[in-house]
């Protein structure tokens, strides 16, 4: 599977601490190469995508052979939409 990032992504995850980054992205490295997380897909939507790393939680939905990540949110704020 081939992994895309859209900008709003990218820029939320520039703000977090370095460690934080690299977790995220070390999981995001292992969910490409073997295609296995905690990947969940999201009720009301037809392929959008949750996927937890941590207190953290990535949006992305999947066309094909390649998943798109497009939004990164905390937890707590992850569900209050």
């Amino acid at each position: 599977m081939k992994l895309k990032f859209e900008k709003r992504f990218l820029k939320k995850l520039s703000k977090l601490p370095r460690k934080d980054q690299i977790r995220i992205l070390a999981k995001l490295k292992i969910f490409e190469e073997t295609g296995r997380g905690d990947l969940v897909k999201l009720e009301g939507y037809d392929n959008i995508y949750r996927f937890r790393v941590g207190d953290f939680r990535l949006k992305m939905w999947l066309e094909g052979d390649e998943c798109i990540v497009f939004d990164l949110e905390r937890r707590e704020r992850a569900y209050k939409r």
